[in-house]
């Protein structure tokens, strides 16, 4: 009689467990959607408080991304590493980091300015090295938290295949993936907009204190799973035990796969990503639309109730590779669809061969850490080896090489009816579209009289003929960084956005000291070709602030430009990001005194936004003399930056005039300067009273751009 009672509990929690699996599947669901979302939240976070540390540049945000995807691979091995221990010190274990993860993060509040953002206490010194610096700053800030939820994807499949042997706990990858995707695009169109980064600072640990609460939960209820399992259920576990011993462990070229197929797709994603944001458009957050496809990919393959014969995504790409090609001298638009549009069908071989050759559900921890091992690695080998191998961007070219080799292999198995048929065809056109590639590459190549390539972009010299003579130009990507006629009256002529008609060209012909034939002091950011060296005369002074080393090696190499040597007055070069620059000067009470201060950095898609904010602002007029004048250039294809520049110049009292000429396609181009001066009389000359465009045509009206707040959304150009 005393058994019974036992007995009946016992059988009534294991319909209670049957009767929830529902709902302890969507539980389970709902945790991983939500790491899933805050691991892609605190990434932008974090990047954009940093960036007026160290910099606007391509170098701080390659950074960042290796040292997240090691935070990544550290937690699928930390998940790796403790399936092999029994569930129950499992789930003590995580929780025990759960716990002290949160008690870190809250505990911060007491010294940082919000429990994820470092106080200022964190900027880097003159002589840190910024690498190791943005590394210890970020391992200190999100380094367990990060690991934490990168774990959760995968543990929590791992806990649920333990629960459930019944069900696909590879679905839930799909749930991790549209969770990421969301939160990629959650970031620029709802978060930035409307909250402070400290705000964001704020409300970040509190949604990560509910992800703890849940995943705890999970965590608990792991803890008692295996003696429930063991009364009620022996012959299920029994039956589970038996498949992983008779399962046989994954061969060298599982292992082989499953890092080649990931890496590829790694490749294909950042080397899509140059192509189409470097050499087709510099379109700002034009980066998000690849890695939504890559991500989107990943959810469809990861479906319920996928299967795997989805080879018929081969003979697609063959098609869109070719398109590739083709679109490559045809407009802005079809050539992002077309390369946007490869790498979708690239990766859906890849992740689809994934699925395809994924392990038993209690391998699946091994499985995912391969595929963080392989997406290391492509990011390694694109961030890192490729810029020391290519001196061009080739990446993409070379990726799309390997998958078409790949389709002729995959091809060649005949595992599907239509290969047989098609399988010769496909193959010449693969090779044909190889060539072709290959051919392309080349011809590129040999139109450029010099290549460089470094963490900052890489760099092209090409000689042209016009009908004004021949000139060399400098382009970084699709962005033209100047160009000099070799001979002639317009060799020393300033050319481009920097003719004498230009509003730059105006400061310096109508500056007070140059009117009175006083020299002038001037500051540049940005060094381009020098253009902005031909305004010098005798006794002047120019100094360049440049961040990319490469650049100031081109300029002065008289064999390519001329314009700094040619020029007579005395100039300086300091290398590295020009604010960080100033603010060291302010601190050591340099004071630069500049009678012009020329910023020159916005003509691209990745703009230097703490170039433009508040902060930035009181660095310059700090080394801006009493009647100096501050030209900000501001011609961007996609972003109205006018407005941003006023939004500071309004705020600090300060004069303006917005000046834009149309220039003739030849020597000069359009070009659209503001002019921010303390020196009324200068804007109140009739000549720029003229010439500056009228208030009422600068309609977009935008909030203060803060180290703490900006919106690139908010002066996107309406086309």
């Amino acid at each position: 009689m005393g058994l019974q009672p036992a007995l009946s509990f016992w059988q009534y929690d294991n319909t209670v467990i049957k009767t929830n699996k529902s709902i302890q599947t969507w539980y389970f669901a709902l945790t991983i959607f939500l790491s899933a979302f805050l691991l892609f939240e605190v990434q932008p976070i974090l990047g954009k408080y940093i960036l007026p540390w160290f910099g606007g540049t391509s170098s701080v945000w390659t950074t960042c991304m290796l040292i997240y995807q090691s935070l990544l691979l550290l937690g699928y091995l930390y998940v790796h590493v403790i399936s092999k221990l029994s569930l129950k010190r499992q789930a003590f274990l995580h929780v025990l980091f759960l716990v002290g993860s949160i008690i870190l993060i809250l505990s911060r509040n007491l010294s940082w300015e919000t429990p994820i953002l470092p106080g200022a206490n964190w900027k880097p010194s003159t002589d840190s090295i910024p690498f190791w610096h943005i590394v210890i700053l970020l391992g200190s800030s999100i380094g367990l938290p990060f690991i934490i939820l990168s774990s959760t994807s995968t543990l929590l499949q791992f806990w649920f295949s333990q629960l459930h042997s019944d069900k696909n706990p590879y679905t839930f990858y799909m749930v991790s993936n549209i969770g990421s995707l969301l939160a990629l695009l959650s970031y620029p169109f709802i978060i930035e907009p409307f909250f402070p980064l400290r705000a964001q600072g704020f409300y970040w640990p509190v949604c990560y204190s509910v992800f703890v609460m849940m995943c705890g939960y999970c965590a608990v209820r792991m803890f008692f799973v295996k003696s429930e399992s063991v009364c009620l259920n022996t012959g299920r576990q029994s039956s589970v035990k038996s498949d992983i011993q008779t399962t046989p462990n994954p061969t060298f070229k599982l292992y082989i796969s499953w890092l080649f197929f990931s890496t590829c797709s790694s490749i294909i994603l950042l080397a899509t990503t140059s192509q189409i944001t470097q050499n087709v458009a510099p379109v700002p957050l034009l980066w998000i639309l690849p890695l939504s496809v890559y991500l989107f990919s990943f959810a469809i393959c990861f479906r319920p109730g996928a299967t795997t014969s989805r080879d018929v995504w081969i003979p697609i790409m063959l098609v869109l590779q070719g398109f590739s090609l083709y679109s490559m001298h045809i407009n802005t638009f079809i050539q992002i669809t077309a390369h946007t549009c490869t790498l979708f069908a690239c990766c859906m071989i890849s992740h689809n061969e994934l699925y395809r050759l994924k392990p038993p559900a209690h391998q699946l921890t091994l499985f995912y850490l391969m595929i963080a091992i392989g997406g290391a690695i492509g990011g390694i080998l694109t961030a890192i080896i490729a810029p020391l191998i290519f001196k061009n961007l080739f990446e993409f070219g070379f990726i799309l090489i390997i998958y078409g080799l790949l389709a002729i292999c995959i091809m060649s198995t005949k595992r599907e009816k239509w290969m047989r048929f098609w399988y010769v065809p496909l193959s010449v056109v693969s090779l044909i579209i190889i060539a072709l590639l290959y051919f392309n590459a080349r011809n590129e190549r040999l139109t450029c009289i010099s290549r460089s390539r470094n963490f900052y972009g890489s760099l092209s010299i090409r000689k042209c003929t016009g009908k004004r003579g021949n000139y060399t130009e400098l382009l970084n990507g699709r962005i033209k960084h100047g160009i000099q006629f070799e001979s002639g009256p317009l060799h020393k002529w300033p050319t481009e956005y920097f003719s004498a008609g230009s509003g730059v060209g105006m400061a310096f012909r109508y500056h007070p000291k140059r009117l009175s034939k006083q020299p002038i002091r001037v500051g540049a950011i940005g060094l381009g070709i020098g253009t902005i060296a031909s305004y010098g005369h005798t006794n002047d002074y120019f100094r360049f602030y440049e961040i990319n080393p490469e650049v100031v090696k081109i300029a002065n190499d008289r064999r390519y430009f001329t314009y700094l040597s040619d020029s007579s007055a005395k100039i300086d070069i300091i290398p590295g990001d020009a604010r960080i620059s100033m603010e060291r000067e302010k601190f050591q009470k340099l004071f630069q005194n500049f009678d012009i201060l020329v910023v020159d950095a916005f003509n691209s898609d990745a703009i230097p936004v703490h170039l433009l904010t508040k902060e930035a602002f009181n660095i310059y007029l700090y080394h801006l003399a009493p009647d100096g004048i501050i030209a900000f250039h501001v011609s961007n294809s996609y972003l109205d930056l006018v407005p941003v520049a006023l939004s500071a110049a309004k705020y600090l009292n300060l004069d303006y005039a917005v000046i834009t000429t149309y220039g003739d396609k030849i020597i000069t181009q359009t070009s659209i300067w503001v002019l921010i001066t303390q020196n009324r009389t200068f804007t109140e000359l009739p000549v720029i009273a003229t010439a500056k465009m009228k208030e009422e045509k600068i309609s977009r009206r935008i909030s203060l751009w803060t180290d703490d707040f900006s919106n690139i959304l908010s002066v996107m150009k309406r086309r």
